[in-house]
Parts: structure tokens; sequence; C-alpha cells
């Protein structure tokens, strides 16, 4: 926080030095401004919602959230694929050693 003495010390400085921080301090503004943009950007496309988000909205959704229709190409996550194996098919590996 700038205080009077703070003030008073760059009314002192030369004119150099003056237009040297007017320079920066505009670059700093500037450079915020663009941040601040991205940040701004980037909460608006997050918001919006992509495929998966609408179709897991869709009416036709079994109790899992998965759409009855089934998309080859829409890509899967970790969870849809272990919900549509039934409990007695998952891979079980033995540990003999403890970790």
């Amino acid at each position: 926080m700038m205080t009077k003495h703070d003030l008073l010390q760059y009314k002192n400085v030369s004119a150099e030095d003056q237009r040297s921080f007017n320079r920066w301090l505009k670059v700093s503004a500037v450079v915020g401004s663009i941040f601040a943009a991205v940040v701004v950007a980037i909460a608006i496309a997050a918001s919006d919602p992509g495929p998966r988000e609408a179709g897991a909205k869709s009416p036709k959704t079994t109790k899992f959230g998965a759409s009855e229709k089934h998309d080859a190409s829409r890509v899967m996550s970790a969870y849809e694929i272990i919900i549509g194996i039934a409990p007695d098919q998952l891979p079980v590996e033995q540990v003999d050693e403890p970790l």
C-alpha cells in the first residue's frame, strides 16, 4: 500500500524513471486484463454442457444415467464401463503378498 511519503517520492523521481514506471504499469494492466479475459472465457466454456452432460439429462436414461441407445463413437468413462459389467464377470486377481 502506498503511503503519502511514497507518493511524494514518486514526484521527486526523474521524468525518465516516471515514464518507465508508467510503461510498466500499463503493460501490467494489459497483461492482467488478458489473463482475466482468458479466465472468464474458460469459465464460460466450462459452463456449456457438452454431449456427455446433455445425454445424461435426456429423458431416455436408465437407472445408471447412461443413455439407452449405445453410441460406439462415444468415449465411456471408467465408471460407465465398470457399471456395465455384471458383478460376477469383474476381473479378480489374487494377491499373495500385501503391499
